[in-house]
């Protein structure tokens, strides 16, 4: 802290204060984030590492940097980026009116920056326009990665954190989650540029999480420019059919639009870096410190790019008209090839028929049936089926093939006297729990009686079977069919 000076409070985030600093030797102000590092669990240490990881090997110009670490006071100083506008929660209560090319300069570079986490496996779980800090000229970092997660081989989690006017319906209902929810954050914040208000909102926590699940935002809005048709694609309920920001950033009109705004929308990955241990005392914490501080060369100064502004004579020969941001439905339907009615052309044979011109449907040759000759038919001698049905005779009888496989032979019939009479009493069986079932049917077939007990059939063969009454019979090979019943 003897290198910085601290100038005032500026705001609090989710696990700490940030302090407007100025290092005393280039006179440059930066945003210091005091983190307490004593008294809290492994949870929130690792939260604290992660966030520093981020930090620290994200590539993209529209995430938040850190340029140096340090202890002081039992807390630990973050320093990073100051964002002389404030934060985008701010900018939309202080502005009263925000033009249109000021939105979409607005929403695609948060598109373009979350979707470089995504690239790297990174969900940012708490998008909100307070963690969105925006510059009086109009540029954007995207901030507070404490809660982020690295999404492991599965891409899915379901821990149900993040700010509850912003979080998805399968955040509320505690499912699997993926990417996905960021868009659904990122909607929100689109929703908030546009009209100025939460998109849901509820008296209670129960109320809110409801009405997330349930109503649609826009049932009450009339929709007319492109923006807020392509917030139907973030308020999408069901993650599988939401916005895919990468498909999105691809398409060749939304790409114009990039270009005509000056944003680079680069996927690099960013830097592979592993914390191997959590520290649990200050002296841990100053042995941590002091390795990342090596290995990223810390404290370091931004870098400054230069940016080419454009004359007054190169903005008039530009396009007037923009193309409009095409939505994910819009993509998703010009990608659908349409069903061709034609068969496809074969190689080495010739098409019979024609190809109409101004894109009209063919007409398919109609299939005419051959007629049978039957004189012809007549003076053949086949014993084929097929011929004899054709000339008129009688068709000759053939056995079943698999007959022998499941009816009985009449010699292999066993010798069983049968008796006409049912028993008088009918045994009782009992099941595992030692209660009395009913016996539900009783058939009579030329080997004995057979009933039949739910899905268990048992036999009773005029007395001889009483032992085996009411056991189950396994099935055995020698077993042989008797009607839609078995004998074991």
């Amino acid at each position: 802290m003897e290198k910085y000076t601290k100038i005032r409070f500026l705001n609090k985030g989710s696990y700490g204060k940030i302090y407007l600093v100025q290092k005393k030797s280039s006179k440059r102000n930066y945003a210091l984030k005091s983190i307490k590092i004593l008294g809290i669990d492994r949870y929130n240490k690792i939260s604290i590492l992660n966030e520093i990881k981020i930090l620290l090997t994200n590539n993209n110009e529209f995430l938040l940097k850190c340029y140096d670490l340090f202890i002081h006071d039992n807390n630990l100083c973050i320093i990073t980026d100051f964002i002389d506008n404030g934060d985008l929660d701010n900018y939309i209560k202080n502005n009263k009116s925000i033009t249109e090319e000021e939105i979409y300069k607005i929403f695609l570079k948060i598109c373009v920056g979350i979707n470089s986490l995504h690239h790297n496996d990174i969900v940012h779980r708490d998008l909100k326009p307070a963690n969105i800090l925006i510059t009086k000229s109009g540029d954007i970092k995207v901030c507070d990665f404490g809660i982020c997660k690295f999404l492991g081989f599965s891409k899915l989690t379901n821990t149900m954190i993040g700010t509850p006017y912003f979080m998805s319906p399968e955040q509320m209902g505690k499912h699997y989650y993926d990417y996905k929810i960021d868009v659904w954050g990122i909607g929100c914040i689109l929703f908030e540029l546009l009209y100025k208000k939460h998109p849901f909102n509820g008296r209670d926590m129960y109320d809110l999480k409801h009405n997330i699940k349930n109503l649609n935002p826009l049932r009450h809005i009339n929709s007319k420019t492109p923006l807020e048709k392509l917030l139907k694609d973030f308020f999408e309920k069901n993650r599988h059919r939401r916005l895919d920001l990468n498909v999105m950033l691809n398409n060749s009109e939304n790409k114009k639009l990039l270009d005509h705004y000056g944003i680079p929308n680069e996927k690099k990955k960013f830097k592979s870096y592993s914390i191997t241990t959590v520290p649990y005392s200050e002296n841990d914490w100053n042995k941590v410190l002091k390795g990342i501080k090596d290995d990223f060369n810390l404290p370091n100064s931004p870098v400054v790019k230069n940016i080419k502004t454009l004359n007054k004579d190169t903005e008039d020969e530009q396009i007037t008209e923009l193309p409009n941001i095409v939505s994910y439905a819009e993509i998703k339907r010009r990608k659908l090839k349409p069903i061709s009615r034609e068969k496809p052309i074969s190689r080495g044979k010739s098409v019979s028929r024609e190809i109409k011109k101004n894109n009209e449907v063919p007409k398919l040759p109609k299939k005419y049936r051959k007629k049978w000759d039957i004189d012809n038919m007549k003076k053949k001698k086949s014993n084929h089926w097929r011929d004899m049905y054709k000339q008129g005779k009688p068709l000759p009888e053939v056995e079943s093939r698999i007959k022998h496989l499941w009816a009985p032979k009449k010699d292999a019939l066993p010798n069983v006297d049968v008796s006409n009479k049912l028993p008088k009493v009918l045994p009782k069986i009992k099941d595992n729990n030692s209660n009395v079932k009913k016996i539900s049917r009783l058939v009579k077939a030329p080997y004995g009686y057979y009933y039949r007990n739910y899905d268990k059939l048992d036999i009773y063969e005029n007395g001889n079977n009483w032992y085996n009454y009411g056991k189950r019979f396994n099935r055995k090979p020698e077993s042989k069919w008797v009607g839609n019943l078995r004998k074991y």
